[in-house]
């Protein structure tokens, strides 16, 4: 039997070693896996397996704030589904290309990452103009099932003149070229879709929200996360209220910001011998990041 039962397996071995090597796995770090976000990765890698060709919303907008590991969880799923050689046609295939929306916008340079993932870096050399058809020709000749783009936060600080080249992009993919389309975006980005009618009727939103102290989803989270971490003893993480509300006021609910607050919450309760999460060991990890000593 595990001398730390409240660990899994794993976690259990590396809280019998040296405080050195636990701090080190907690610096080595890892994804904690969120319900929503895995259950929309299982969803989107089902529909680009056996999707149907000509889907009624081929425009997917994956709404989140930033931080909460949506570009992780879509670097996962392209991961997952890498380019392959079809011997039947002999060529290679490409499910899903993830590509990232340029700060300044620019679509040619969104094509020319597009082409390079695909092992085309120098496709398209053509006008400024063919650029986006020829580039999304290229990827549906070449199987693409989802276009992922990426970082589209930037969309909320282009002019409307610089932002219309990228939306003739993503319309001129699912009207013209029949490829599926999905946006990572902030709520800031929201609005600008919206107006967009051609775009958003053919759209259906996911939405992942920031957690909450009280929601089954932080609960999990927590969770997993207590059995993931080579604490000796149990924390106070699930049962401790005024706890969990703490940690949600700190980090906005971000998973971002909660992971790094609880990476220093445990390496302070390791350094410190407590073992444990409390409330207790927050405040005082909040008085030494705000008044650290020499």
């Amino acid at each position: 039997m595990s001398d730390f039962p409240h660990l899994s397996p794993q976690a259990s071995v590396i809280a019998a070693r040296s405080v050195p090597e636990r701090i080190k796995w907690l610096q080595k770090g890892r994804l904690i896996s969120i319900k929503p976000l895995r259950q929309i990765h299982d969803t989107l890698r089902r529909s680009v397996t056996g999707f149907s060709t000509s889907p009624a919303k081929p425009l997917t907008i994956l709404m989140a704030p930033s931080g909460m590991g949506t570009s992780t969880m879509l670097q996962h799923l392209a991961q997952g589904l890498p380019g392959h050689f079809e011997a039947e046609n002999t060529t290679h295939c490409y499910p899903i290309v993830m590509g990232h929306l340029p700060i300044d916008g620019r679509v040619g340079d969104l094509c020319a990452e597009l082409c390079e993932i695909v092992a085309a870096p120098t496709f398209g050399v053509a006008s400024v103009a063919s650029q986006a058809p020829a580039c999304l020709k290229l990827l549906k000749s070449l199987g693409l099932r989802l276009l992922v783009v990426d970082d589209c936060a930037a969309l909320s600080q282009l002019t409307p003149s610089r932002r219309e080249p990228i939306l003739n992009f993503i319309r001129l993919a699912i009207s013209r070229f029949d490829i599926r389309v999905l946006l990572n975006i902030t709520p800031l980005v929201a609005p600008i879709l919206s107006k967009d009618e051609q775009l958003f009727s053919r759209a259906q939103m996911v939405e992942v929200m920031p957690f909450k102290s009280q929601d089954i989803v932080f609960e999990r989270f927590l969770t997993e996360y207590q059995k993931w971490c080579p604490l000796r003893n149990e924390s106070d993480l699930i049962d401790d209220m005024s706890l969990r509300r703490a940690l949600i006021l700190r980090s906005n609910g971000v998973t971002r910001n909660l992971i790094d607050l609880l990476f220093g919450l445990s390496a302070m309760a390791i350094l410190s011998g407590e073992e444990r999460i409390t409330y207790k060991l927050y405040k005082d990890y909040l008085n030494q990041a705000e008044y650290p000593h020499d």
